[in-house]
């Protein structure tokens, strides 16, 4: 999913479109996700198995996952997801596919985080779609979000666009320090329309790392 030199904006294949997402961006979302998404009792969709390392990674961070790999996430219904059990999606999806994810979410009515190219936010589909939505927020990294290429023996931090993440439902919170009237400062969280931070530059380069190619897991 990506907008490289050599990315589906030039290669508009089911193999040019496999970018997979790197730990530390799944990472860099904890902060602000409420405690209750984070404390293992609630059920987390990553329906884009891809080569498995984001269900790996999300796992790690102590996420409940459901992925099943080779499945067709256009194939889940609403009765799917409540016989998973499953309360939300967290997840990167394939790059051509942004605008049929978008509207097959709305339509399942799942809370979800995806991490998108900031460009979807001035697209018609998603202006149709969550355009006058009071419950989307923005998560904005001050860096782009690097990703790894499959087939790539060695990942460079080469995007040539910035990501962000697309929550809806989430409730996403920011913790803001205040001062009371004794001068005691406290943390105190509260949700935010748009989010801004700071996020690290992941160094794919000074790694060797093979990423396997994976088939897609939806439907052209």
């Amino acid at each position: 999913m990506a907008n490289f030199k050599d990315s589906p904006i030039f290669d508009r294949t089911a193999e040019g479109d496999e970018y997979m997402t790197r730990f530390e961006t799944f990472k860099d979302l904890m902060p602000f996700l409420p405690s209750k998404y984070k404390n293992g009792k609630m059920k987390l969709f990553e329906p884009f198995y891809g080569d498995g390392g984001s269900t790996k990674y999300l796992r790690k961070l102590g996420f409940d996952v459901y992925s099943k790999k080779g499945a067709d996430f256009f194939d889940y219904t609403k009765d799917d997801i409540k016989r998973l059990k499953i309360d939300f999606i967290y997840s990167n999806p394939p790059f051509l596919d942004k605008a049929k994810v978008l509207e097959r979410l709305k339509q399942l009515g799942l809370p979800f985080v995806l991490i998108l190219p900031a460009t979807v936010l001035h697209t018609q589909y998603f202006e149709k779609t969550f355009g006058d939505d009071k419950d989307i927020q923005l998560v904005i990294p001050s860096r782009k979000i690097q990703y790894d290429k499959v087939g790539l023996e060695i990942q460079k931090n080469n995007a040539s666009f910035y990501s962000l993440y697309l929550a809806w439902k989430m409730n996403l919170e920011r913790a803001i320090e205040i001062t009371d009237k004794n001068g005691k400062k406290k943390i105190i969280k509260e949700k935010r329309d748009i989010i801004f931070f700071e996020n690290k530059m992941t160094d794919g380069s000074a790694k060797t790392k093979k990423v396997a190619k994976v088939k897609k897991s939806i439907k052209p």
